[in-house]
């Protein structure tokens, strides 16, 4: 099958469950193509209904590029309402992922919002845990990473409570 047809489906709406399964075989055949296998992802991940399962499995996975294992991490923190912080720490965690990782919670920071991306303070709320974690990696950062790591930091420092005196 040609991903042409596939990336022909990223302007449907909706797409059924046996076009789905077909290009989730696509997908899988794929992985060695990172712009054809990140083409396909999106659309099984667009729409009111993405395939989340798929979408943490790319992100727990080695066996796909970079860049489609940073979509899947927006779209499981965009539109995965069971998200936590223990999903977030390994992909900080890990030297391969931690700069993508860290772009995407910094530019979900920003301020303006896409209709289905996380607010800021959901945002804030889900990686504050992961402060202290922030800040040791702030220690270990070149300047450019260390810009956007005290960003985040400086993120959760803004929401935090003072005690009332």
């Amino acid at each position: 099958m040609s991903t042409r047809w596939a990336e022909c489906l990223i302007f449907w709406n909706k797409i059924s469950d046996e076009e789905r399964d077909i290009l989730k075989v696509v997908f899988y055949e794929t992985a060695h193509d990172w712009v054809q296998n990140k083409s396909i992802f999106e659309v099984l991940t667009k729409g009111n209904n993405p395939d989340l399962a798929l979408a943490r499995e790319v992100s727990n996975s080695d066996n796909y590029h970079e860049f489609v294992r940073n979509s899947a991490f927006e779209i499981i923190l965009d539109r995965d309402k069971n998200i936590t912080s223990e999903f977030i720490k390994p992909l900080i965690i890990n030297h391969e992922t931690r700069r993508s990782a860290i772009q995407v919670i910094n530019s979900r920071l920003d301020g303006y919002h896409s209709r289905d991306e996380i607010t800021s303070e959901d945002l804030i709320a889900l990686i504050t845990p992961l402060e202290t974690l922030f800040e040791d990696i702030m220690k270990l950062s070149d300047d450019y990473d260390a810009k956007n790591v005290n960003t985040i930091l400086d993120a959760i420092n803004s929401v935090k409570v003072e005690p009332v005196q």
